[in-house]
């Protein structure tokens, strides 16, 4: 499957180069390579993360979907056509590395995004004559998203030079983040859904229910009355909010409201030895008469995949003045 995202990065960190790496037009000439935001941007695109979709075999990092180019920045106009090329600054990522363990003994440290897992389609581009920012700004990179460990903490540092120009110090190199977390990646779903008329009471299942081996077995003890009206039996994602966070889809359950995702929120405590779930606020806003549970929890360990089950009642409308729906999956992943 392919699929094109749009998306942020981090802009920071680029290494400092030496004047005599480079063949500069003229002694008086201040200007540099670098990225910046081009004329739609705005403070934003150096704050966000790039998270892999894990069901897609490619996705297409494109500098335009958020609003950074490649430039040349300095007091005039390219005078020739400037030729710049992108590569990988394994050197930036070192450096953001020491910096962050100097600043927290918790830091943990990102590694360079492996080889295998991603290309950079775009590694050469021209500021042209009379010109101030490059071309080609879509389908820069490609990721094989399937390939990538999300229990991993990586970056993409991609650098802009020129041998005519030097690269600017602090914003030729850009960072795109894959925060990792051992909770993400791919799970197998085993799970059934039941729809009731009105509010039903539900009794809680004891601690300790078995993840599920077929939908509803061992029962996690659904109200009488409901009609299944689904059952799962499939994959679904985690994906990573940060190091503790991921997020996977409710069931099939619709939004209340444009934008209150139906996600299960799942936060692990500082080991992952605990987790515990929720739903937004949004959603809670939309839905009423949340009951939850949670049981079959698998620490993630070396050796060992995590496993959970989530049982929760929810009725579709605000105040309970809708009808109650039961929703019960076991996730054990891939």
């Amino acid at each position: 499957m392919k699929r094109t995202l749009a998306f942020l990065a981090v802009v920071a960190l680029a290494v400092g180069c030496k004047k005599d790496d480079y063949i500069t037009l003229n002694d008086s000439d201040e200007s540099y390579v670098t990225f910046a935001e081009n004329s739609n941007g705005n403070d934003d695109f150096n704050v966000i993360n790039y998270v892999p979709d894990g069901a897609a075999d490619e996705e297409y990092i494109s500098l335009d979907d958020f609003h950074v180019v490649a430039k040349l920045a300095g007091p005039r106009v390219a005078p020739e056509d400037v030729i710049i090329t992108y590569s990988i600054d394994a050197a930036a990522v070192a450096k953001f590395n020491a910096d962050g363990l100097a600043a927290d003994p918790d830091f943990k440290p990102y590694a360079v995004l492996p080889d295998s897992t991603f290309d950079i389609l775009v590694a050469t581009d021209t500021i042209k004559k009379g010109e101030v920012y490059a071309e080609k700004t879509l389908d820069n990179i490609i990721t094989f998203p399937t390939k990538i460990d999300p229990s991993q903490f990586y970056l993409i540092p991609l650098k802009v030079t020129s041998t005519q120009y030097e690269s600017a110090p602090g914003s030729s190199t850009i960072l795109f983040y894959i925060i990792g977390n051992p909770l993400a990646g791919n799970y197998s779903d085993i799970g059934i859904r039941y729809n009731y008329t009105g509010s039903v009471a539900w009794t809680m299942p004891a601690p300790g229910l078995a993840l599920s081996t077929a939908p509803d077995v061992p029962s996690a003890n659904p109200p009488a009355g409901g009609t299944v009206q689904t059952t799962y039996n499939g994959v679904k994602a985690a994906v990573p909010v940060n190091g503790q966070t991921v997020v996977i889809d409710y069931g099939n359950v619709p939004e209340p409201v444009s934008g209150a995702l139906a996600q299960y929120i799942v936060t692990a405590d500082a080991t992952f030895a605990t987790i515990t779930y929720d739903f937004s606020t949004l959603f809670k806003g939309g839905y009423s008469n949340i009951q939850k549970y949670q049981s079959s929890y698998t620490p993630p360990a070396p050796g060992v995949k995590p496993t959970f089950r989530f049982v929760s009642k929810y009725n579709n409308a605000v105040g309970g003045a809708g009808s109650d729906r039961f929703i019960d999956e076991s996730f054990r992943h891939l």
